[in-house]
Order: structure tokens, then C-alpha cells, then sequence
């Protein structure tokens, strides 16, 4: 059977209100928000953005901005990802051998 993007899309609507409605959303947010804040990675995205900003000259509407530094921290975004699967991994081989 063959999933349209239509389909992905109506079932992401269901699960998120689903999620808000019983607060799951909020919480994996929050979450996110927290390691997020944890880690650099919108202390680093923010530094970025207020030095594109400085540099451009006339001064940059806010959605050149947002669109100039969207990729950039996308990129970031994803090296984050990366580096906490890493550490979860480790983690549970730290785990498994600790255990053995």
C-alpha cells in the first residue's frame, strides 16, 4: 500500500492533536527546549543570527534572517542529534559491559 503525502500529513495532524490534548507535546517540547538549551545549540544559533545581522548592511528584514540562518542551524540541529545518539549508545555499551 502506498502512503500519499496527503495521508502523512492528515496522520500528523491526528497524532499531534492527540499529543497536545493530553500534554505529551508540551512535555517532549519542553524536553527538546531544555537539552537543547543544554547543549549550546540556541545560545550558538542566536550568536549567529545577531552576527548576520550585524553584518548586514542595509540592516536585513527579519525573514532573510531567519531564512540565512534556518539551514545553519538545521546543519547544528542535526550534529546535535548525532552526538546524542552517540553518547546513548556509549551509554548502553557502558551499561552492558558494567553489568557483565
Amino acid at each position: 500500500m502506498v502512503v500519499t503525502e496527503d495521508q502523512l500529513q492528515s496522520l500528523f495532524v491526528q497524532l499531534q492533536k492527540r499529543m497536545v490534548d493530553n500534554g505529551d507535546w508540551d512535555k517532549i517540547l519542553l524536553t527538546l527546549t531544555r537539552e537543547l538549551n543544554e547543549a549550546g545549540w540556541i545560545d550558538e544559533v542566536k550568536g549567529q543570527s545577531k552576527e548576520l545581522a550585524k553584518q548586514s548592511s542595509p540592516p536585513m528584514p527579519f525573514q532573510k534572517l531567519l531564512d540565512a540562518t534556518t539551514p545553519i542551524a538545521n546543519e547544528q540541529l542535526i550534529l546535535f542529534k548525532k552526538k546524542v545518539l552517540i553518547e546513548a549508545l556509549i551509554r548502553k555499551s557502558l551499561d552492558v559491559q558494567i553489568e557483565s
